[in-house]
């Protein structure tokens, strides 16, 4: 059986058995401009309202790796597609709204909202 890349092996590590750990996102964006830096930042306030190693993201500069737009079918940027699990969700452009967000991706609505009530 071929071994898993270290990378895949980490991930694998810190999230259980391969397929049922935590939502997998990729952020694809095209260089370090504003509008880059805002959905990373928006991407990270996503990550912040699900549990600690619930929702992981990898960002990946199209500029930086030639022909990754093609393989991946990236038509605009940014483009946030959920991986894992399926099925495949994405959502092109900026979209401030969380929840619209969360709707496009198939990802559950308001994940903190059973911790809130249990602290109150």
């Amino acid at each position: 059986m071929a071994r898993a890349p270290r990378s895949q092996e980490i991930r694998e590590a810190s999230t259980g058995a391969p397929g049922a750990g935590p939502y997998f996102l990729k952020l694809y964006v095209a260089g370090s401009t504003p509008t880059s830096t805002q959905a990373i930042e928006i991407v990270k306030d996503l990550c912040a309202a699900f549990p600690r190693g619930e929702l992981e993201y990898e960002v990946l500069d199209l500029q930086e790796v030639p022909g990754l737009a093609q393989r991946e079918n990236i038509i605009a940027v940014p483009c946030l597609v959920k991986v894992r699990p399926a099925p495949r969700g994405a959502c092109v452009g900026l979209i401030a709204d969380r929840n619209r967000m969360l709707v496009k991706l198939g990802l559950p609505l308001r994940p903190n909202e059973n911790r809130r009530k249990r602290k109150k």
